[in-house]
């Protein structure tokens, strides 16, 4: 029997994403954990969520991980944005999961981020703890995107608490899970300080739906997986 490759993550992992701007557009190509497994000879096992934030890609796998620890030959975690804050709702027998990328009034970017970190930390070692091989990276940036940055376009209870890029690093670069946290997580927290990068950092326009879309095509998808075997042991 395979030993099951076990991932999770946000819209850029979701096996069943749907191009808002393409409905027309069909996006059943296999994504990158499928075809991680298949270099691997392992069986996919694919949990990602469009709109996952870091509570979600977490408790998504560790569950998974209590349930099938014997049979994982490889977790997989393709970390999002830091803000997302999830919560389920449920219709009838299904459960939807949502989040909140408005800032929370009341939120703090620190916070945000120390409790990204603590996902990241907590999951290195329990799969330690299991013997259960492990790799991460940030699969998009971590902070928040550019449009941003133009004070226009924040929504009205963030202004005045988005960081910019160097900023929501030099946070990273500081805090002490950063210095626990080891080479299973590959590109080093995507924080450029730790000499680390995010796999969007090498995406090209070949590599998204459209300049609308900025999600991974097919080959968009065939590269994260190559990154991630790269650097398997």
């Amino acid at each position: 029997m395979k030993k099951i490759l076990l991932a999770s993550g946000c819209s850029y992992t979701d096996p069943t994403y749907f191009s808002i701007f393409h409905p027309n557009i069909d996006c059943n190509w296999p994504k990158w954990p499928e075809l991680l497994a298949k270099k691997l000879d392992m069986e996919p096992m694919n949990l990602g969520y469009s709109g996952a934030g870091s509570e979600f890609i977490y408790s998504s796998l560790l569950d998974k991980i209590l349930e099938h620890k014997n049979k994982i030959g490889l977790v997989v975690a393709g970390w999002s944005r830091a803000c997302r804050s999830d919560y389920a709702i449920s219709n009838g027998d299904t459960m939807y999961l949502n989040r909140n990328e408005k800032w929370d009034k009341y939120g703090d970017n620190k916070y945000f981020i120390e409790r990204h970190l603590r996902y990241v930390y907590s999951l290195q070692q329990i799969c330690k703890s299991l013997k259960i091989p492990l790799k991460q990276a940030q699969i998009i940036n971590s902070y928040e995107t550019a449009r941003w940055h133009k004070k226009s376009e924040v929504w009205p209870e963030a202004r005045g608490k988005i960081l910019d890029r160097e900023k929501h690093y030099e946070i990273i670069y500081k805090n002490p899970y950063a210095k626990l946290i080891n080479d299973d997580f590959i590109g080093h927290l995507g924080c450029p300080a730790l000499g680390g990068w995010n796999m969007q950092d090498f995406f090209t326009d070949n590599d998204y739906i459209s300049d609308e879309d900025r999600h991974p095509n097919a080959k968009g998808h065939q590269l994260i997986a190559s990154k991630f075997y790269e650097h398997l042991d």
